[in-house]
This record gives structure tokens, C-alpha cells and sequence, in this order.
């Protein structure tokens, strides 16, 4: 990691660094795969932090929604963080896929910015959806190309892409009905994968975000698209065994708070927070994907080298619901150019 240069205008935010936050982390966190010499890096982070602190919400910012977590010791109320340019930004996401390294991934949330409802964003959709994996039969061909998701009570990875495809093509065909200029030969999907045992609803469930990094449009038009998906899904999963049909809704299954003004998205490589309750699900990586139209069927991509070639900060980037600058054209209702 870089060396960190002092933020004059922040420093009286600044916290003193712990005697040891080797056995600070442990005492937040628990288990880990922490050792011993990386108390210098855990002071960095901790430095970091505490001068990228800012007392109130302003510009582009990021928080953790009600939890404490071992950088935050001596403050209390709603915690922000600001970093002053693209290198801090870059330097942030770095500290984010080195704390999920090595087992404790940050809680950091960012906010849609504040600003006029025409600021950019992304198109974007939540899938969550309760699962239940008793229902897959034993000797199902889930289970025999995957024989380490049966033994060790593991979702599935080929039920995954089987769930998420048809919602990733319903996503797309949805977003070029909304978005004049968008064709099926230029656009990128990011999906994102928080898929597991979730302690607040005591079961498994599949948990994604779906992102267009390439687009951006107002937060109503990316709301309409929605609207597009969770209406063309209706009656189309309802064949799925496994699916947790006695709490199934569509409407549930793509929630509307998404795009609530207050609503927090966690950021790639980090826990949900859950509400007042800690979900272990971090969002991570599941695949960058092009959906393409040819002969009338909709295929899907699956961009294999690109995703090999993209970095982990980069996953940060292009997962997030925001774009890179918050200078994107908005014409109308959309834009298509690299955001």
C-alpha cells in the first residue's frame, strides 16, 4: 500500500491509533486470518480512516449502518467517510479487498449521492430470494457435479447460474426497451453473489445484484426497469421445487426499497449488516456477462477472460450502483457511454 499523506483539513477528526489492534480486531471480529505482522497494515487502515472521517453526509461518502466495527473505537452516532480524490477512492477499495482477505470484511455501505432525482445512476436490480435445500433430490445432477456444496450444506453453483440467468436476460431485453440507444451487442452485466445462510430469515436463500456498468440513466428510468423485470418474471419460476414458494413474490423477490433515497449498498467484498442483526454474507464476485441477441434466443456470455483480467478493486467499481463520475450526460431519460 501507498503511504498515506496527512488531510490537514480533516485532521482534527482524526483518532489516536490503539496500542494493538492485532487484539482490537480479534475482540470485533473474532476469527480470522490475520497474523501477527500485519499490525502495521491494520494501523494504515486505522489511519486512514480516522483522517477520511468527516462529521456529516456530503458528496460522495461511505458508512456502515449501525454496527461498530474495530476502526471506529472513540466515536459514536452515524459514521461517514469521504475520501478527497480518485487516488484515496482507489486506496479505499484496496483496504476493502484486503480486510475480506483475510476473513473480516468491512461493513461499508455507500449512499445514493445526494443531489436532484436526475443524478446518474446505473441500471441496477436486488434479487433475494429463500431457498430450500432439502428439496433437491440426492442424486440430482446439482449434487453429483458439485458433491462438496451436498456434503458441506453449500448452495449450489449451477443452481445459481440456473436461477439468475433468465432474470439477467429479463434485465437486459428491459433495459434496451427503456434506453434509447442501448442494443444487445454493447452491453456489460456485473453480477454480484450473497447467496447463503441468512441469520435473519434462519435459512438459505439466493442473494444478488445485477448491475449495467456501461449505462446510466435517472434513478426513475432504472426504477421503471425494474418494474419491466419483476412483471416479465411473473409465473416463470413457479415450476422450481426447490424455491421457497410459501413466502415467493416477485415483488419480494426484486425489492422496491433498492431504490429508496435512504437505502445503504454494501460494497463488493463486504457483509450485509442486516437489520440491528449480522448477515455473513459478503457480496462477491460471480460473473461478468454480455447478453447477446442472435436468431431470434438470447444467450448469455460469460466473458470468462475479461473477468480473469479484471482486478478485485475493479469488481468494487464496476458492482457499484453509481458511476464512476457523477458528470455522465443525461439526455432525457438515459445515456449509453462507458460511466
Amino acid at each position: 500500500f501507498l503511504p498515506l499523506h496527512n488531510s490537514p483539513s480533516r485532521h482534527t477528526l482524526a483518532m489516536p491509533c490503539p496500542p494493538s489492534l492485532f487484539k482490537l480486531v480479534q475482540a470485533h471480529r473474532g476469527y480470522s486470518d490475520l497474523e501477527e505482522g500485519d499490525e502495521y497494515r491494520l494501523q494504515e487502515i486505522h489511519k486512514f480512516f480516522a483522517e477520511s472521517r468527516i462529521s456529516s453526509r456530503t458528496g460522495r461518502c461511505f458508512t456502515i449502518p449501525w454496527n461498530r466495527d474495530w476502526f471506529e473505537t472513540g466515536v459514536s452516532g452515524q459514521t461517514w467517510w469521504r475520501p478527497q480524490d480518485q487516488q484515496e477512492l482507489q486506496k479505499l477499495f484496496c483496504y476493502v479487498t484486503f480486510l475480506n482477505q483475510v476473513g473480516i470484511p468491512s461493513l461499508l455501505c455507500e449512499p445514493q449521492p445526494e443531489g436532484s432525482p436526475h443524478e446518474p445512476v446505473r441500471p441496477f436490480i436486488y434479487v433475494n430470494m429463500p431457498i430450500n435445500l432439502s428439496a433437491i433430490p440426492e442424486d440430482h445432477e446439482y449434487y453429483r457435479m458439485e458433491r462438496v456444496a451436498k456434503e458441506m450444506r453449500l448452495i449450489p453453483e449451477a443452481l445459481k447460474r440456473d436461477f439468475i440467468s433468465p432474470i439477467v436476460k429479463a434485465f437486459v431485453r428491459s433495459c434496451i426497451m427503456m434506453i434509447e440507444g442501448m442494443t444487445s451487442s454493447s452491453n456489460l452485466v456485473v453480477v454480484l453473489d450473497s447467496s447463503g445462510w441468512s441469520h435473519m430469515d434462519s435459512g438459505y436463500k439466493l442473494s444478488f445484484r445485477v448491475v449495467c456498468p456501461e449505462v446510466a440513466v435517472t434513478l426513475s428510468t432504472a426504477f421503471k426497469i425494474r418494474e419491466k423485470v419483476a412483471f416479465s418474471l411473473r409465473g416463470d419460476m413457479e415450476s422450481t421445487p426447490w424455491l421457497d414458494h410459501d413466502n415467493f413474490d416477485v415483488e419480494k423477490m426484486i425489492p422496491k426499497e433498492a431504490f429508496a433515497p435512504d437505502m445503504l449498498h454494501p460494497l463488493t467484498y463486504c457483509y450485509w449488516s442486516g437489520h440491528y442483526k449480522l448477515e455473513r454474507r459478503w457480496l462477491r464476485p460471480f460473473g461478468l456477462l454480455q447478453v447477446l441477441h442472435a436468431h431470434g434466443r438470447w444467450e448469455i456470455d460469460p466473458l470468462r477472460t475479461w473477468a480473469a483480467e479484471l482486478k478485485k478493486e475493479d469488481w468494487i467499481k464496476l458492482g457499484s450502483p453509481w458511476p464512476k463520475t457523477r458528470q455522465c450526460r443525461i439526455e432525457r431519460q438515459d445515456v449509453v457511454e462507458e460511466c
